[in-house]
């Protein structure tokens, strides 16, 4: 039985896009440079007028957003590339693999299985507590 699998769904990353925009009208330019490329969009998230705590080419307000989406990642380099062109974002970064947290589950894949609370718990830890805790992780291993 032969079996036909479309290889670039495999190949698909996820990605976070966040930006910081003069005019919120720029994020449905940046929608349609995702879809270009073809990019399964997860969630979009609508900017939102901010604060800055600098002013970033003499604004001192912007919208900020962002977007999670699917892409192959050699499509990154060039999405990336355009939009560095692009005079109308003041600020952009593109995240391989962001932490998407929804309300059934709040751990990710790279927390190897520590809930929450075990995490503000290493606020508090010594020296010896620690390596005595990282020696039971790596055991798990």
């Amino acid at each position: 039985m032969i079996m036909d699998i479309d290889l670039k769904t495999e190949e698909l990353k996820v990605y976070e896009l966040s930006f910081l925009i003069e005019d919120p009208v720029i994020s449905e330019k940046i929608l349609n440079l995702l879809k270009q490329f073809n990019a399964e969009i997860v969630l979009n998230k609508q900017p939102e007028k901010i604060n800055l705590a600098y002013p970033i080419k003499k604004q001192n307000q912007a919208f900020f957003g962002f977007v999670y989406f699917k892409a192959l990642p050699e499509q990154i380099i060039e999405i990336d590339k355009i939009l560095h062109q692009e005079k109308d974002l003041l600020r952009f970064m593109i995240i391989k693999d962001p932490i998407i947290k929804d309300n059934k589950n709040t751990q990710n894949k790279k927390s190897h299985n520590l809930n929450i609370k075990e995490k503000n718990n290493f606020d508090h830890l010594t020296n010896e507590a620690l390596e005595k805790k990282l020696e039971e992780i790596l055991e798990e291993k």
